[in-house]
């Protein structure tokens, strides 16, 4: 891989969707981050141009909660994203340590920061905003957070809506709850977390799309997270 501007000096695992590398800026020696993104299966919605849409307005208004992003190139058919290299550990390596210790209160920190990020981009027309573990950064000792959005394929006419991303903190949630084991792979939400109310089980089942007899409306992803803190 080459991109004018940039040494790459080193190569990270791909997945099915990118191909991430770590490059020297030539201007200036700067270490970043690069995001390579090729054709999605199953895109119908035209996601690499939206990308590079996204890139024009997240590089012209920088926001703390968002991993700064540098520029964007068009490399044939493929869509290089340039970030900042990430400043922090990843919420997936926190949750795999065993030493890291995941109460409520804490839980709730870490999901209202990521929920305020994802209001503030989806209020400015941000298309990509999907989080997984891997693209949290939690900053030891304070637990602020920066997401980087990952790209994902798009339906013809629905864009990414309010209740996708209500599904991802409650997703988020989960995966804190449970430290990284997959829903039902062992026990029920409820057995492996114990002390989570049972309205807070009933609402991330529900966020998740999952059947619930809680017939209450659904919660924001605010309101969400502040009800995870009370359950302390």
């Amino acid at each position: 891989m080459e991109i004018p501007g940039y040494e790459i000096i080193g190569e990270l695992a791909a997945d099915r969707e990118t191909r991430g590398y770590l490059p020297r800026r030539a201007v200036d020696g700067a270490d970043v981050l690069i995001t390579v993104v090729g054709t999605l299966e199953g895109d119908e919605g035209n996601a690499l141009n939206h990308l590079a849409s996204d890139v024009k307005l997240l590089s012209a208004q920088p926001h703390h909660g968002v991993l700064r992003v540098l520029d964007g190139v068009w490399v044939g058919v493929e869509f290089a994203l340039i970030t900042q290299r990430p400043p922090a550990p990843t919420l997936e390596v926190l949750l795999i340590r065993r030493d890291e210790e995941f109460p409520f209160a804490r839980i709730a920190t870490v999901l209202r920061d990521i929920n305020a990020t994802l209001v503030w981009a989806r209020e400015r027309g941000v298309v990509h905003r999907a989080i997984r573990l891997e693209n949290v950064f939690v900053e030891p000792g304070s637990d602020r957070t920066t997401v980087s959005f990952g790209v994902r394929p798009l339906a013809l006419t629905n864009m990414p809506s309010e209740a996708e991303d209500s599904r991802t903190i409650a997703g988020l949630a989960t995966a804190m709850f449970t430290r990284g084991r997959r829903s039902g792979e062992e026990a029920s939400l409820a057995e492996q977390r114990s002390g989570l109310p049972a309205a807070g089980v009933a609402q991330t089942a529900r966020l998740l799309g999952k059947e619930s007899g809680d017939k209450s409306a659904l919660p924001d992803g605010g309101s969400y997270s502040a009800a995870i803190a009370m359950a302390e």
